[in-house]
Parts: structure tokens; sequence; C-alpha cells
């Protein structure tokens, strides 16, 4: 397997301080995918779905959101306010009160929503949770939406003694109270646990996610790695070339030239490295120029972006902003068909 390094030929400049450096690792189950997902460097919204769904379609549904929070918002005021906009989104809400112990850290509410449908009645049940910190609101949501006959099978399968919550005893639809506080308990411990390694951690003080922590043995100049696997589709020559047959950029010119054995015609696996003193951290073309090399070897043999620090310069809140852009770059490549399950990213704690 070929490898080609690159790096990224942009004028130096340092992430922004207005780049959000508490950042959300949400649960993303294997075999799901990111159908929905934006972001704007402070908010955030993504929607994650089992492969065969998607879209309005979704059955079952993990999300995730962060926004810039009122000053002296109170999780009260976050919770008090979910509650007030179910009326808005759902002819019919139900709304219970819940503090799971599966997310101690977080604000807890769980809603039941019944909508007419086609002539039939949709029920979706939805966990909610919600985290103030460093100055933003951190939400996670699981949902699960079905006509109500087989929502309710999904309950029953999940709590076998549960009686329906929902029926039309005098012709309209209408919940069940006492039906509806059994059954809340059970049903919301088995949704919470679903994204209840949901995780939430601040970069610019040198906390590192669980999930994000870099193995030991990774160089100490590097301040965050992206590896992406390859799904060896393509050769380096056809990755590199047009439609007519020439090279996409003179970059590629080059590298197709530099090649001297049959490299060319097998996947290649790109590396490329950006640092404070070779990239522009703080423009939409920097963000191309990080990214094209991995995204092209992502059809073919892999590959890997790092930050790194060579020279050791940066302070605990630029390499905390560097580790946050790697953060954000991992998430815009879903856009182009990456999925989660492709990507390895890790982030090295600071030297002690």
């Amino acid at each position: 397997m070929a490898v080609l390094t690159a790096s990224a030929v942009q004028a130096a400049a340092p992430p922004p301080v207005s780049l959000r450096s508490t950042i959300i690792v949400p649960v993303i189950p294997k075999d799901w995918f990111v159908g929905t997902y934006s972001i704007d460097g402070r908010s955030e919204l993504g929607e994650i779905t089992p492969k065969d769904q998607g879209g309005a379609a979704y059955v079952d549904l993990i999300g995730f959101s962060v926004t810039p929070a009122p000053p002296a918002a109170t999780l009260v005021q976050v919770l008090e306010g979910a509650r007030a906009g179910m009326g808005a989104r759902c002819p019919q809400p139900a709304v219970r009160d819940v503090a799971d112990p599966a997310m101690p850290a977080w604000g807890q509410i769980f809603l039941y929503c019944l909508t007419p449908k086609d002539g039939d009645m949709v029920l979706e049940v939805t966990a909610m949770a919600f985290q103030l910190r460093d100055g933003y609101l951190f939400s996670t949501w699981r949902a699960r939406r079905e006509p109500f006959a087989k929502t309710t099978a999904f309950i029953k399968a999940r709590l076998p003694s549960s009686a329906p919550i929902a029926g039309q005893p005098d012709g309209a639809w209408r919940y069940d109270e006492a039906a509806l506080d059994a059954v809340t308990p059970g049903l919301a411990a088995s949704l919470f646990a679903e994204i209840a390694k949901t995780e939430v951690c601040n970069l610019a003080t040198g906390e590192i996610c669980p999930s994000l922590r870099a193995p030991p043995e990774l160089a100490k100049s590097t301040v965050a790695m992206l590896l992406i696997d390859g799904t060896n589709e393509l050769t380096m020559r056809q990755t590199m070339t047009g439609n007519d047959g020439k090279p996409v950029s003179d970059f590629a010119k080059q590298t197709l030239a530099a090649v001297k054995d049959d490299s060319a015609d097998k996947p290649f696996e790109t590396l490329q490295a950006i640092s404070l003193t070779d990239h522009d951290w703080s423009s939409g073309a920097g963000m191309a120029a990080a990214l094209a090399q991995p995204l092209a070897g992502a059809r073919s043999g892999g590959g890997t972006l790092s930050a790194v620090d060579h020279e050791g310069k940066a302070d605990l809140a630029t390499r905390g902003r560097m580790q946050a852009y790697v953060v954000m770059l991992s998430r815009l490549i879903w856009r182009f068909g990456v999925t989660p399950e492709r990507e390895h990213l890790v982030l090295t704690a600071p030297a002690r």
C-alpha cells in the first residue's frame, strides 16, 4: 500500500477563541448512521438512526444538540421550557419527570406524544436529558415512534407486565394516567440506558472525554488524531485524476509523477498533519485543506489527519481549541458518506 504524506499549505492562523471547546460525544450504536447534522462552531445538532431508517421516516432515533445558554439559566428552567414546549410540537403530549440513576449529571424528562396520521394513531416515546455547562446547553434524547399498536408491542417487550397506556374508551384517544405512571420508571430506565454513555468535556481545561483518550504510545507532539478506515474502492490514480484522465490538481500531477512503481494503481493511504505554524484554522478554506487528503484516502486505503504541536508552544486553551477543531472535522465528514464506525478519533492529554 502506498502512503501519501501531505501538509496543508495555508497561511498560519490559530483556532479562533470563539470555537467552542466544550464538546459532547454522543452515543452512536453499531450500524447506525448520522442522517442529520449541522454545526456553526457554537451550536450543533445531530440525529442518528439505524441504517434502514432516516429523515422523517425514523422509528428509532438518538439525537444530540448544543446551544448557547442564556446567562444565569438553570436546569430547572430548562426542564420547565422542555415541558412547556411539548404542546407546540405534539397534539396530545404527556410528560413525566424522572431521575434515572444511569445519567446522574443530567436533568431528565420522559415524553409521550400521540399524533393522528393517515387514519391511525402514532405514539412516540422520548427520553430526554439536559446538562448546563460552560455557558451551553447540552441535550441528548432517545426516541421510538411507531403506530400505536407497534409501540405498545415495543413497550411490552421491555416491560412484559405493562398495560396499554392509551386507548379509545369513548371513541376519543386519551392516555390512561395510571398506566403511564406504572410504565414510566421501567421504560425510562430502558431508554436512558441507551444514551447513558453520552459524554461532555471541556478540552480547554485539559479534560479529555474517556472515549477519546489516546493510547500512551502516541507521539507527545500529537494533539489530536483522526483515522478514517478506507473502503479500497479507488486506486491512487483513480482518486487523483478527473473524468478527462488528467490530474485534478498540480499536487496530484506531482504526486503521480513521483511514483515510479505500480503503487499508483493500488489503494493508497494518506497521512496529513496540521500545526499552528502551517495551517489556517480560522477559515472554511482551511477546513477544506485539512480534509482534502484524508477524504481522498477514505475511498482508497484510508486517511489520517493529525493536529501536532512539535515545539510545544500551544497553551492549554489553544491546545483545547485545536482538539475541538479536529472533533468538528470528524463530524463534518459524515456529510461525505463516512459513517461514524469508520472513524477513530483520539485526543491527547497535556503533559503534566
